[in-house]
């Protein structure tokens, strides 16, 4: 046997990931270094609600029997304009710094997926830099903050707000009432704005950066009737949890303009390659940003 073939016999492998390997992989996920994450969150990306049978969580690099890389893929099937559309959202890619030479070998069985539209919404630098190398289009690297109502707010006529299950059950039409079914277990808030022939479904979740609480927004059912109510929303969301401030992704708004707003650009890109899919028609629901709380 030549040693070009001893090498490649020795090499590190990828594998498809199962729930079983999940504490095996667990010490790995724990190389992020973030004190926030426990092993119930991490879990969320091994047996998420909306999971299929055929689906997996992600791919794990062995070396000698030992997982020592891993990176998540959180797979959805979901109609959009009338079209199923297939999802794979890339995220949790970690390999320790003695094996970053494999750690490519991990994502390469991803960019095989056919039909897919493949989702990064929160690289580091690094993978950043790996994403437009390898084709990904920028989706979004700004985003707005919805400041406080002036003055009193008073609704407008007709226009309820509620975030209550039962109401929520009732007004959400077959698509919603499925995206809410499916994410109704994580730590994101539901939302409905409606009047008595039409409504808007939000969902967003609540985070802290520098002190400073804020909600961020990760789907919007209807962008024009959300944006001709953008008062009794952000009232809505308030009462929910006592949050003054918003973020939203500038390309959930679809072009809209909002009253009261500031531009925060060159955050973190968020990058998506597809062959089916507009980026304002991605937003951030069955990702990360749900499972982990991101």
């Amino acid at each position: 046997m030549s040693l070009n073939k001893i090498k490649k016999f020795f090499m590190p492998t990828v594998e498809k990931a199962k729930i079983e390997m999940f504490e095996d992989i667990l010490p790995v996920l724990n190389g992020f270094n973030n004190p926030k994450m426990k092993r119930e969150d991490w879990l969320n990306l091994f047996n998420y609600s909306w999971m299929d049978d055929e689906e997996y969580p992600g791919f794990v690099l062995i070396d000698n029997g030992k997982i020592v890389g891993f990176v998540s893929t959180i797979f959805a099937a979901r109609e959009i304009e009338g079209k199923t559309e297939r999802f794979c959202n890339i995220s949790s890619w970690i390999v320790p710094d003695e094996y970053r030479k494999d750690s490519l070998n991990l994502l390469f069985p991803i960019l095989k997926l056919k039909n897919y539209t493949l989702t990064n919404l929160t690289p580091s630098k690094q993978v950043s830099e790996i994403m437009g190398k390898l084709g990904f289009q920028f989706l979004d690297d700004s985003m707005l903050i919805l400041l406080p109502s002036a003055g009193q707010f008073v609704p407008k006529r007709g226009i309820k707000t509620t975030a209550a299950k039962e109401l929520l059950e009732a007004v959400l039409d077959a698509s919603d009432l499925k995206i809410y079914r499916d994410h109704r277990k994580y730590k994101c808030l539901h939302l409905v704005t409606y009047t008595a022939d039409n409504y808007c479904y939000i969902i967003f979740t609540s985070r802290t950066k520098k002190h400073v609480p804020f909600n961020q927004v990760h789907y919007i059912s209807n962008i024009d009737f959300y944006t001709e109510n953008i008062e009794a929303v952000k009232n809505g969301m308030f009462k929910a949890n006592h949050i003054p401030l918003t973020l939203i992704d500038s390309r959930l708004l679809k072009g809209r303009s909002l009253p009261r707003t500031k531009l925060l650009k060159n955050l973190t890109t968020k990058y998506f390659r597809s062959s089916s899919l507009e980026r304002e028609k991605i937003d951030n629901l069955y990702s990360e940003f749900i499972l982990l709380n991101l």
